[in-house]
């Protein structure tokens, strides 16, 4: 009962989101603040489960979203611009979801094998400039640290990856693709000459 309990309150707050997203035409961020304003009793609590290693509770395998901010409003990512969530696993910081969503440099293996890795560089002013500024890569990145702990710990990370990567598809979306555990890593010189680093990402069979 409770599994279905939160199946309805994530459908029930995308659904409300759509409504003014759509219906309403708001922008994809006005839709996110009224979200957020209407019913904060139930999305409050929801967004503070990203931090949490496993299953978003209500979100299932298979489950598509269009924006980054509804996969915060129902707990399943953390951060509307970078790819990492952070959670605690005891006294480690571990990574709990990552969203992969460039071709270049995330590679799909198959449907339970997944390299995550990067180009260099890191965001600055994104929300506004959209730029992404080039450079070596190194364990300073909490995403880079984060992704080792969480292969030392053996804890499983959220996997979210672009449409375009899972499905070769030419429609931009987000797809939840379940559990993975990062069971190995390497550092390597891009293609752009800079050094990154790549997570070898298995699917945890349950």
């Amino acid at each position: 009962m409770e599994a279905v309990v939160d199946r309805l309150l994530v459908l029930g707050v995308l659904n409300l989101y759509d409504f003014f997203r759509f219906a309403v035409n708001f922008t994809y961020v006005e839709a996110y603040g009224v979200v957020l304003a209407t019913i904060p009793e139930i999305v409050v609590p929801m967004m503070a489960r990203s931090v949490n290693v496993g299953h978003t509770p209500g979100v299932l395998e298979g489950d598509a979203f269009l924006y980054r901010c509804q996969m915060v409003l129902v707990g399943l990512h953390q951060d509307w611009i970078r790819g990492i969530s952070l959670g605690m696993d005891g006294y480690d910081e571990v990574e709990t979801c990552c969203v992969a969503i460039f071709p270049l440099h995330d590679f799909l293996v198959n449907e339970n094998s997944f390299i995550y890795g990067g180009e260099g560089g890191f965001l600055r002013e994104a929300h506004m400039l959209h730029m992404r500024v080039l450079a070596d890569q190194d364990w300073q990145s909490p995403g880079n640290f984060a992704l080792l702990r969480s292969m030392d710990c053996a804890t499983a990370v959220r996997l979210v990856v672009s449409s375009q990567i899972w499905l070769n598809d030419d429609e931009f979306y987000y797809l939840y693709v379940g559990l993975f555990m990062v069971f190995d890593w390497r550092v390597l010189i891009s293609d752009n000459g800079f050094t990154v680093f790549e997570f070898f990402l298995e699917r945890i069979v349950e």
